[in-house]
């Protein structure tokens, strides 16, 4: 069980959320090394995620054009040659989805707002500058040629200003923003797992950051979880090249010939994949979405364990959600046994407002104890 201390090496020791997508205001206090959101689906549990998404990356471009992608909020319009255009719509990133000047997004710690990353409407001025600084690029030109919003980005003492409007047919075609002031701080790093399991892609790009290094043994362990038979060997196969399969992870078991990861299941993939990713983010953020997907009940309180131990052991700190009780009940065990802070939050509605109501391990210690609905 973790000390009465608090952690001062979290990035995030609390966090505020106002006026971004779902959540008009939202105060999560006393964070832990390991934080898990329950509650009602579409109560904003994966747009607490999101949120500490945004404020790792200071409010890159990249970063708010791949959310309102995954959530496939797009806006169309027609260019000068008459082509409809697919737009993505960065105005779904504000509460209410229609911005206008008094309107602002803040995400950072409650207490400290030189830490706050704020986004509002850019100034007529701040469109001009922008305007000037792409006037000779045909391509960026193309993409602002409409009615359309932008957006001030600023993150202590930078000011960024970009498109509100962006092709949503890859995260390569958008505009460049421009920058006032000190450049920005250099992002946190910060990875995504779930809902669904990772691709074979991202799981090759995580494998060469560890391969034949300490942290590929926690990955490879973690997928003993599900299988009887020993894990001997994994391995990289395959050709980067799109003509092919891809690269794909194979597992050598004891006594058995190698097999794909995936032909032992979800819940192997899941474990592994998660293990890896966590392994790849030291000294930053993992972000879990729906944590119970794929892993069966018996295996959440060494699930968790494994999560605690490998975030303290790499200084992560990890925000993730789930709708299940045998995964707050093992997460909960595995709080309890821990030297970390593992903190279960509760959001729902309340006079139609959101509020979080935070289980310390204590409270999750009686609650188990007494099957009290947490979730």
């Amino acid at each position: 069980m973790a000390s009465n201390t608090r952690n001062v090496n979290l990035h995030l020791q609390n966090l505020s959320i106002n006026g971004f997508r779902g959540i008009s205001s939202l105060s999560l206090p006393n964070l832990g090394r390991v934080n898990l959101f329950a509650g009602k689906n579409s109560i904003g549990k994966t747009t607490v995620l999101e949120a500490v998404q945004v404020y790792a990356s200071r409010g890159a471009e990249y970063t708010l054009h791949e959310i309102v992608r995954n959530r496939e909020e797009f806006d169309s319009y027609y260019s000068e040659g008459g082509e409809e255009i697919e737009s993505l719509n960065l105005d779904t990133l504000f509460f209410g989805r229609e911005p206008d000047m008094s309107s602002s997004l803040d995400i950072g710690p409650d207490a400290n707002n030189s830490e706050k990353l704020s986004i509002t409407l850019a100034s007529d001025e701040d469109i001009d500058k922008f305007l000037d600084k792409i006037k000779n690029n045909p391509r960026h030109r193309e993409f602002v040629d409409q009615d359309t919003n932008f957006l001030k980005v600023k993150f202590k003492n930078s000011e960024n200003v970009i498109s509100g409007s962006a092709d949503s047919r890859g995260p390569y075609r958008r505009i460049r923003h421009i920058s006032n002031g000190d450049r920005s701080p250099p992002a946190i790093v910060c990875h995504w797992v779930g809902p669904g399991i990772l691709s074979n892609a991202d799981i090759a790009r995580f494998w060469d950051q560890v391969a034949l290094r300490d942290e590929e043994e926690i990955a490879v362990n973690a997928i003993g979880m599900v299988m009887d038979a020993r894990v001997e060997r994994l391995s990289m196969v395959g050709d980067d090249l799109p003509r092919f399969r891809g690269r794909r992870p194979i597992v050598k078991l004891g006594g058995h010939n190698p097999v794909s990861l995936k032909a032992l299941g979800d819940g192997a993939v899941r474990l592994f994949a998660t293990a890896l990713a966590m392994t790849n983010c030291a000294n930053g953020f993992l972000l879990i979405d729906e944590a119970e997907n794929g892993i069966h009940h018996s295996v959440q309180h060494q699930f968790w364990k494994m999560v605690l131990d490998t975030a303290s052991k790499y200084s992560i700190q990890i925000f993730a959600t789930t709708h299940s009780i045998d995964c707050v009940q093992g997460f909960a065990r595995a709080a309890l046994e821990s030297e970390e802070d593992g903190v279960l939050y509760r959001l729902e509605n309340r006079d139609q407002e959101l509020v979080s109501v935070r289980y310390s391990e204590e409270d999750l210690e009686a609650a188990t104890k007494f099957n009290t609905e947490v979730r």
